[in-house]
């Protein structure tokens, strides 16, 4: 027996409404020995923070109605590990690197 068999696996819920990159998350995680719920909204995801324990949540910082910080306030209070996640962000930077 390994020694990651006698290890609990983390549940991670990953709140993503992009469902190619969610799904590209899902599978990085499960690799790395995670138990992957994924919500692709904040109904979704509330659901699943009211009927299930996260060791960690992961969201995006725009969805479809509302805001992935929102979700991560709630996953703190439950005791969630939390991350904040944007491509926005990155295609910022990566413009400003762009222009002269």
């Amino acid at each position: 027996m390994l020694e990651s068999d006698l290890m609990p696996r983390k549940h991670v819920l990953l709140v993503e409404d992009d469902l190619n990159f969610g799904s590209v998350l899902c599978r990085v995680l499960q690799r790395e020995g995670y138990n992957v719920d994924v919500a692709a909204n904040m109904t979704e995801a509330k659901e699943f923070l009211t009927s299930t324990r996260y060791a960690v949540v992961v969201a995006d910082w725009r969805l479809s109605d509302g805001y992935g910080s929102v979700i991560l306030g709630w996953a703190a209070e439950l005791g969630a590990k939390t991350a904040l996640m944007s491509a926005y962000l990155f295609t910022d930077a990566r413009w400003s690197i762009v222009r002269p």
